[in-house]
């Protein structure tokens, strides 16, 4: 699995070789040249439509064009008109027959982004489509045959949302052929420095500027933060960092600017002094503080777990099933 640049690994337009990912790249492999439908499924932010579009492009559709709808940006009247077409006359407006998305991507692969944000009567309409590979336009009575093969992503767990109600449990399981669930960014760590060079490779070259270096602190910080908004947010912190500074090293202090949420974060830790307390102050937090608390604990006591735990207030199995929950090495803070 070789990657297009040297600068980084990875496969395809996916950077980093974890665990985690490097599964991914195994599933791909296996079915990207069968027409099986696949479901993405992972948090917003983690790639999902890179990983439909890998798969698209090691295909035997790879020759056409890859379409994509995001389900989740157009009402429901406007997304079902746009997907299967419509007939003149159909509604107000109409004035002209219309080729929906399906039709289009017809000997090609349509990717459903956000699915989850389907009504109920479009999850029926799509039923059709994935079972039969037909479509019917919108005021028309004649199905129209289509080959087209269709990956569907949704950043909620599709299997909780049928059991909530809020999704057709026949659609889930003709979708869920092949089920790739992507990990988070804080569930693979080890892979944000490839990630880093490959978005500061991307962000300077565009912009005409020498790649800038980025010191262990800066990584450090980085590798300590939760990322709520997983690849997207991190791009978002990189680009941000490069432009706002003018140095060929970008340092801890450049990211605190760029990142206020690690100084918000940084300020509850140090006055939460035992992890009871930081339970009283996460009401009034955001949820990723207790990763950050756990860093901090661990980078002052270097890395050494039980007296990291007795820092705050906790007993060492606990506090080991703690660092295990929210995917922290110790290690890392070892001298």
């Amino acid at each position: 699995m070789k990657s297009e640049s040297p600068l980084y690994s990875g496969y395809g337009s996916l950077i980093g070789l974890s665990p985690k990912m490097r599964e991914i790249y195994e599933l791909i492999e296996m079915v990207a040249e069968k027409d099986s439908t696949v479901l993405i499924e992972g948090e917003s932010g983690t790639g999902k439509d890179l990983v439909a579009r890998t798969i698209h492009e090691r295909s035997l559709r790879q020759n056409k064009p890859l379409i994509t709808v995001n389900c989740g940006s157009l009402t429901e009247s406007l997304l079902e008109s746009e997907l299967f077409g419509y007939k003149k006359g159909a509604f107000t407006g109409a004035d002209h027959d219309k080729v929906g998305l399906f039709e289009a991507a017809d000997g090609s692969t349509i990717f459903l982004d956000e699915i989850s944000e389907t009504s109920t009567l479009l999850q029926i309409r799509l039923l059709r489509v994935v079972q039969f590979r037909e479509v019917v336009p919108v005021g028309d009575v004649h199905p129209k045959p289509v080959d087209v093969r269709i990956i569907a992503a949704s950043n909620r767990d599709l299997n909780q949302e049928v059991l909530n109600g809020r999704f057709r449990q026949d659609l889930y399981y003709r979708l869920n052929i092949v089920d790739i669930k992507l990990p988070t960014l804080r569930e693979r760590l080890e892979d944000l420095p490839m990630l880093v060079l490959h978005f500061l490779t991307q962000i300077t070259e565009r912009i005409g500027r020498k790649l800038p270096k980025i010191d262990k602190n800066a990584m450090a910080l980085l590798q300590d933060y939760s990322w709520p908004g997983n690849i997207r947010e991190l791009e978002n912190v990189v680009e941000k960092s490069v432009v706002l500074t003018k140095s060929d090293i970008i340092t801890d202090s450049h990211i605190r600017k760029v990142l206020p949420v690690i100084r918000n974060n940084e300020e509850i830790v140090r006055i939460a002094h035992t992890y009871s307390e930081l339970r009283k102050l996460k009401k009034q937090s955001n949820d990723k503080i207790e990763h950050d608390f756990v860093c901090l604990a661990l980078r002052r006591s270097r890395g050494i777990v039980s007296r990291a735990a007795r820092d705050v207030g906790m007993d060492r199995g606990n506090f080991q099933k703690l660092i295990h929950k929210l995917n922290i090495d110790p290690e890392r803070y070892r001298l």
